[in-house]
Order: structure tokens, then C-alpha cells, then sequence
């Protein structure tokens, strides 16, 4: 049986936490949150709202925001990081992508 992605990504993020695979990772707001919050796998729109915006207050608390939200547009696809969603992430990865195409 396969993992689902989203779980995927959630343990990925546990792996993270226990390797601090960047040095800001250390300082991050969300070191010892719950992380369902920030990789909700819910059967409820509701409750995954909710847990969206729990991590989103804990993102906008944090020192290490911008380090976070850089590391997530090259590396995560899923879960809450730099107080984005995967959504907002495509938009800003869009963003950049066509900000680079008419600087060149």
C-alpha cells in the first residue's frame, strides 16, 4: 500500500524538524507545533481551514519566515511553510517565473 502524498510530505517535514537540514530551521516558530496543522489531513474543508489558519498565526510569528517560504518554493510542494499554502506557492513560483522571462 502506497503512502498518500500529503502523509508523505508530513513525515517528510518530521524528518526536517529532527535533521534541521537548514540553520534557520532551528529558530522556526513551528519547532515543537503540532504538525498536523501545518500538513492537514482532515475529511473536513472546515477543520483543514482551521488547521490552516492555526499554522498561518504561527507562521506570521516567526523570525524565520522568509528563509522558510525560499526554502519551501524550491523544495516543498505540500503543507503550510513561510505561511503559504500549496496554492499560494504556485502563484508566487508563477510570479517569479514570469518576472524572470521579461527580465531577460
Amino acid at each position: 500500500m502506497s503512502i498518500p502524498k500529503k502523509e508523505s510530505a508530513k513525515e517528510l517535514y518530521r524528518l526536517h524538524r529532527a535533521e534541521l537540514k537548514e540553520p534557520w530551521m532551528g529558530r522556526a516558530a513551528c519547532s515543537g507545533a503540532c504538525i498536523d496543522i501545518f500538513f492537514p489531513i482532515t475529511r473536513s474543508e472546515r477543520e483543514a481551514k482551521r488547521a490552516e489558519a492555526a499554522a498561518k498565526i504561527i507562521c506570521g510569528q516567526c523570525v524565520v519566515q522568509s528563509d522558510c517560504l525560499r526554502y519551501a518554493l524550491a523544495n516543498e510542494s505540500h503543507g503550510i511553510w513561510g505561511g503559504t499554502n500549496e496554492g499560494e506557492r504556485r502563484i508566487i513560483s508563477r510570479a517569479i517565473a514570469i518576472d524572470r522571462q521579461d527580465q531577460d
